[in-house]
């Protein structure tokens, strides 16, 4: 059986992974409230996933800043 290869922080975080998470915020978003508990879990994840991988400053401005503002998801889906 073979060894998975942990995350290092010199992994790209690649547009498709990226836009899985914008709509997951997206999805957040559906019922039209972001809980704080729902913001701070995105949060913590959010700052996980820059652990893992190298995110653009561009990434996590839009991250941060769809946590703010929901987006289409159906804009975002075919990424």
């Amino acid at each position: 059986m073979g060894q998975s290869q942990p995350y290092t922080n010199n992994r790209t975080l690649d547009d498709s992974l990226f836009a899985m998470w914008r709509c997951t915020v997206a999805v957040a978003h559906a019922d039209g409230i972001l809980h704080d508990k729902e913001e701070a879990h995105f949060k913590k994840l959010f700052a996980d996933l820059g652990k893992a991988f190298n995110m653009t400053p561009a990434q996590v401005a839009h991250l941060a800043a769809d946590l703010k503002q929901p987006q289409d998801i159906a804009v975002l889906l075919p990424a």
